[in-house]
């Protein structure tokens, strides 16, 4: 099933017809990690254990090991990540 085309903190696109562009397959994965990593936990009122919150890491010093352990656990809760073989995650 496809969703609108829609990069997290971008605008609806719209495809070649005029319509609303849909996202499919990898591209819909894509973002819906992305979506997923990046909303601040409690940020989506109808679920409030989905999104990790990436963004509070940047620039700051150390906190390595709890972001690659946040992600691993928002990774579990994504529909379209496999999980075997668990996803890799480096954090650098």
């Amino acid at each position: 099933m496809a969703d609108l085309a829609l990069t997290f903190g971008g605008d609806l696109a719209f495809g070649n017809g005029g319509d609303l562009a849909l996202a499919e397959a990898a591209a819909l994965t894509e973002q819906r990690v992305l979506r997923r990593l990046l909303t601040n936990p409690g940020g989506y009122v109808w679920q409030l254990s989905y999104g990790a919150g990436l963004g509070q890491f940047v620039g700051a010093a150390g906190p390595a090991a709890a972001a690659g352990a946040l992600a691993r656990a928002q990774m579990r809760g994504e529909a379209r990540v496999a999980s075997a073989p668990p996803p890799q995650i480096t954090v650098s």
